[in-house]
């Protein structure tokens, strides 16, 4: 245990109890572009941090624009979010599981020009799929066309 909380400092987080176990990412179809990629975890949250009832999910990839490797998209009040801080204290994959911390549980609109990206993500949200735009690590390209499609 103690190698693991060294390589993974939000498992001692979690002991304390001031981060949360969110579990394995859920089966979806992710499109990035228009092509399929496996690279896309999408975890599933139906509790905020403070027990009342959520319907967001978590977005990671390495491939997306570093400040959101992980983010949220709020099916409920319908937007994307940047959480404040996105570190291995703030969330991390151990073993295939989603931990997140109470800090990192907190999202910032993308949209907001102060603290998030600035960036409007034309998010659409369907009955059993997602679409919104992303800010492009491609210099060539100014956004990322995600398509989300979940087989219920």
């Amino acid at each position: 245990m103690a190698i693991t909380s060294i390589n993974n400092p939000i498992l001692l987080k979690w002991v304390d109890g001031s981060a949360r176990f969110i579990g394995r990412p859920i089966k979806v179809e992710s499109y990035l572009n228009g092509k399929l990629n496996g690279k896309i975890k999408v975890f599933h949250v139906n509790k905020y941090w403070n027990k009342e009832p959520a319907d967001y999910y978590i977005i990671n990839s390495a491939e997306f624009y570093e400040r959101i490797e992980f983010f949220s998209v709020n099916k409920t009040d319908t937007y994307v979010g940047c959480p404040s801080s996105v570190n291995e204290r703030n969330y991390d994959i151990v073993f295939g599981f989603l931990f997140q911390s109470e800090i990192g549980s907190t999202f910032i609109p993308i949209q907001n020009k102060i603290k998030g990206l600035n960036f409007n993500p034309n998010l659409k949200i369907f009955e059993n799929e997602i679409i919104l735009n992303l800010p492009s690590f491609d210099k060539n390209s100014e956004k990322d066309n995600l398509r989300l499609v979940f087989n219920n």
